[in-house]
């Protein structure tokens, strides 16, 4: 994960934005959860640096991750893991010929799809 600052015209307030390269065979519902939690202890840290600078030579990266699993509602995530997939989309995303997930894919749109099948 990358953060960069993007500052105002004025160049005295910023907005911090979190990148990461391309996601490729993770779990989701796993990376979410640990791409929110380093994005807390970072604001955390830069927060503290902030208010309480001579603090943070004394305190680990351990410690900011840990305070942010308090801060983060690891709870959310548990909506997302109680998803059923419809087994038609596992199919489709399983098959590798091209007349078989026209086949599939027919089955698919046949039944009404909204974003949270997604």
């Amino acid at each position: 994960m990358e953060t960069h600052k993007i500052y105002d015209e004025k160049g005295i307030g910023f907005t911090r934005i979190f990148t990461t390269d391309e996601v490729v065979n993770v779990n989701p519902i796993e990376f979410y959860k640990n791409f929110f939690i380093i994005q807390n202890a970072i604001m955390l840290k830069v927060l503290l640096s902030v208010e309480k600078p001579d603090l943070i030579p004394h305190l680990s990266d351990n410690f900011y991750i840990e305070e942010a699993k308090k801060n983060v509602d690891l709870d959310f995530f548990k909506q997302f893991e109680e998803i059923e997939i419809n087994p038609n989309f596992i199919e489709l995303l399983k098959t590798t010929k091209k007349k078989e997930q026209i086949i599939k894919r027919a089955i698919v749109k046949s039944r009404w799809v909204n974003g949270n099948d997604f």
